[in-house]
């Protein structure tokens, strides 16, 4: 068995500092990035949001310098302060020390990937990471997940999955994987097409310790 995390939401609690790094640079620009409407956007790559704010609201930049003004706010706050969820680290400990392959896949970018696992300490336990360049189908597409079962060597249906949204867990039940959904980004209402449902990332890998 191996176990897949998905990382912005479920190791580290960055969707708000996603929201202040959009904000961060969008506000001078005029456009106003509210949590409520940022929900829409967990789970989907920075660039498809940097080009819908381009294509829908123009900001006088193009996507690219949009992106970019997110990535050099987003690098700055994460560098201060990001930090692991509670009983995260020790978790991960305990799945190395049982010699259980782990992963990241993610739909951040590969930099961003690096730099908030290296950030929060993390990086060492995730040699094998997938990022959004890495797959051409994104989330809700199985392709994530698929390619990390494939560099762990782990068919999907002896993957678990430990996802914060309803387009993760789309994406990892379509991989066939098990899917534990925890309940840091979004009501547990929306994400009943999980396998089961946690208050937090440390509760979900006591799961998978308990059922090895």
């Amino acid at each position: 068995m191996a176990v897949i995390f998905d990382m912005d939401g479920v190791l580290f609690d960055s969707e708000p500092l996603h929201i202040r790094a959009w904000q961060a640079g969008m506000g001078p620009l005029g456009f106003s990035v509210e949590p409520q409407w940022y929900l829409r956007w967990v789970g989907i790559p920075d660039w498809e949001l940097a080009k819908y704010l381009h294509n829908e609201h123009g900001l006088g930049a193009s996507d690219a310098e949009l992106l970019a003004l997110k990535r050099e706010h987003y690098l700055r706050i994460t560098a201060a302060d990001l930090r692991p969820f509670a009983g995260v680290e020790e978790g991960l400990q305990q799945l190395v020390a049982r010699g259980t392959p782990v992963a990241v896949a993610t739909s951040s970018n590969g930099e961003f990937c690096r730099h908030t696992l290296t950030c929060t300490g993390l990086l060492g336990y995730f040699p094998v990471r997938v990022a959004a360049e890495d797959v051409t189908a994104h989330k809700p597409a199985p392709d994530p997940f698929l390619r990390a079962a494939a560099l762990l060597g782990t068919p999907p249906n002896a993957c678990t999955v430990i996802e914060d949204s309803p387009t993760g867990i789309r994406a990892a039940r379509a991989a066939g994987c098990r899917v534990l959904a925890v309940t840091s980004s979004y009501p547990a209402e929306t994400l009943g097409e999980a396998d089961e449902i946690f208050a937090t990332t440390a509760l979900a890998i006591q799961r998978v310790l308990e059922t090895r």
